[in-house]
């Protein structure tokens, strides 16, 4: 009696999983009809990335999202520059519109990635790159391994080792080592084929986004590998970690620093003054980063502005493009 309830069960399980990936392979069809890449797919070796270019003029901008986020993100940057300069934004592999990648989601593989993006897409070089939070770190790894391909570099709210490394506690060698992302991606990639994160992402999106901008990164959340993409990322964060902590070296490559004066608000046992404290501390390891060119710009405080909202809040995003620009007009 017992075996044949079991079996019912399993046999219930099994029907339940297959109408949930069933119902979401055709929701994700429709998402892919009603959100169509907005720009280009451009083959790097085994995959594709989104890149989506608006504007004339040179140095070309282009701009490299944070962890989790994608060219959506970086939309308000992209319209506040497109009147006056090209400026370009990517999605990295997994992300936004761009496939999935056979390689690692550490920040010296994702800089490389952007490097054959730049070279097969028609963007000229020396270029503008401007990063945001981990797309600042792949920005800082591009900058340090290929200098003389910038004309200019633009950190927002960069992540810092420490940060990148607070819960590891073992040699830079093991971190170096990761080559896989095991069984994490593979129960996160899991979990969004039979629709888990696409019942999570009736709670994503932001406030900042318009409503169309909002269906838009549903849509993206949803999708398995972007699921595995941001999993992903953050397993790898020690290796990224160890790569940032050695990418110091820009020579005479222009650089700016901007960091948002509300970055974070306290977590857990900690007091305002704590966060203040953190606060003073990261601007001075952003001076401390800027030691490594000849012409640096920075840190330069956006007054007000969040981790989130320093993309989106128009008086942050025109002190962000300000910056930009002012560094596309010194070539």
């Amino acid at each position: 009696m017992a075996r044949r309830v079991r079996y019912q069960v399993f046999k219930f399980l099994v029907a339940a999983i297959s109408l949930a990936i069933g119902y979401h392979g055709v929701k994700l069809i429709r998402d892919e009809r009603a959100h169509p890449a907005p720009g280009t797919l451009v083959n790097v070796d085994d995959h594709r990335l989104h890149l989506f270019c608006e504007g004339d003029g040179e140095p070309a901008v282009v701009l490299d999202a944070g962890a989790g986020a994608w060219s959506i993100g970086m939309r308000r940057i992209q319209r506040a520059l497109r009147d006056s300069i090209r400026v370009c934004a990517y999605d990295r592999a997994g992300l936004g519109w761009s496939d999935a990648s056979r390689s690692g989601f550490d920040v010296q593989t994702s800089a490389g990635d952007l490097h054959r993006l730049v070279e097969a897409a028609p963007i000229a070089r020396p270029f503008i790159l401007v990063g945001e939070s981990l797309g600042a770190n792949i920005a800082q790894v591009y900058a340090s391994d290929r200098p003389e391909e910038l004309a200019g570099l633009v950190l927002i709210d960069p992540g810092t080792p420490d940060d990148m490394l607070e819960d590891f506690h073992h040699p830079d060698s093991v971190a170096e080592a990761m080559t896989t992302c095991g069984a994490k991606c593979g129960v996160a990639a899991a979990a969004a084929a039979i629709g888990l994160t696409r019942v999570a992402s009736h709670w994503a999106g932001t406030k900042w986004l318009t409503q169309e901008e909002n269906a838009i990164y549903k849509a993206g959340i949803s999708r398995p590998r972007t699921t595995r993409a941001i999993i992903g990322s953050l397993v790898f964060l020690p290796k990224s970690g160890v790569q940032v902590r050695r990418a110091t070296n820009f020579g005479d490559l222009p650089v700016t620093v901007l960091f948002s004066e509300k970055t974070r608000k306290p977590e857990g046992k900690e007091t305002v003054d704590d966060v203040r404290a953190w606060h003073a501390l990261k601007l001075r390891q952003m001076s401390q980063l800027l030691e490594g060119s000849t012409a640096a710009r920075g840190p330069i405080v956006v007054p007000g502005a969040t981790h989130t909202s320093i993309l989106f809040d128009s008086a942050a995003v025109r002190i962000v493009a300000a910056e930009i620009l002012r560094l596309a007009r010194k070539r």
